[in-house]
């Protein structure tokens, strides 16, 4: 993790700079600091894994798919939020003179869907004593990443360790998800069927907010984007009166 985290960083200074390094370091900043939120979810999350591998329980299974829609469900408007108004929130945030870090920052965002995805099935393989297995998937990832930077840095600056990220992070969540059926039994079409609907209303309301937001200001496009993103997923009865009612309880457990 230590040399994940500086590799970019490391890279992006010796081809290019320190002024090359102080605009991705915006872009970097500003999408990792939403990975408290897998962190807070799977700390209550690991002790009910560990549990239900000890017994062997069915009830495994559903809670390994409820947990992967909420961390979609959570992921990706903020993805697609963050992606469709990553100019006027770097303004707003770290000012107008770091615009360049809009584009990186549009394309390093997307890494929180593979990461928010993989919490659930990090948790999973080391409930299940595989830690050895999610170390070894780590490393592989760490590696690819080293690749990735030195190959695309070059070419393409910080936006080439932006897309170094996401490769090597859509790596670790499908490396990872390999190995779920070993413990859970998931009809998979029906389960990746439910996320890209989920997905496809994240596009949506990411592209309605792009549209929208030429013309009002983030005070009004962010209720506008959390609005059409729930009644999309209603429509594409992803979300129903029951999820409704689960998600407004879990909010409502911790405040």
């Amino acid at each position: 993790m230590k040399i994940y985290s500086y590799v970019d960083t490391l890279a992006i200074s010796y081809f290019f700079g320190s002024e090359d390094v102080g605009i991705y370091a915006v872009a970097y900043k500003l999408t990792y600091a939403f990975q408290f939120l897998p962190l807070a979810f799977v700390a209550a999350l690991y002790p009910a894994f560990s549990d239900l591998v000890q017994r062997g329980d069915s009830e495994l299974s559903r809670i390994f798919r409820q947990a992967m829609f909420y961390m979609m469900f959570l992921a990706t408007p903020i993805v697609f939020g963050i992606w469709a108004v990553a100019e006027p929130l770097i303004a707003i945030s770290v000012g107008s003179e770091f615009s360049a870090s809009a584009p990186i920052l549009s394309t390093l965002v997307f890494v929180l869907l593979f990461i928010f995805l993989d919490f659930p099935i990090g948790s999973l393989l080391n409930a299940a004593d595989r830690q050895t297995l999610k170390t070894t998937l780590m490393g592989l990832t760490m590696v690819i990443n080293v690749i990735a930077n030195f190959i695309l840095i070059p070419r393409m600056g910080a936006l080439g360790a932006a897309i170094a990220a996401n490769i090597s992070f859509a790596f670790l969540f499908f490396s990872g998800l390999i190995f779920v059926p070993q413990f859970v039994k998931i009809s998979w079409k029906r389960f990746f069927w439910k996320l890209l609907r989920i997905f496809l209303a994240g596009l949506l309301m990411g592209l309605l907010i792009r549209f929208a937001s030429g013309t009002l200001t983030l005070f009004f496009t962010i209720p506008l984007g959390v609005f059409t993103y729930l009644v999309l997923l209603v429509v594409f009865g992803t979300l129903d009166r029951q999820d409704v009612c689960k998600l407004y309880a879990k909010f409502a457990s911790h405040h």
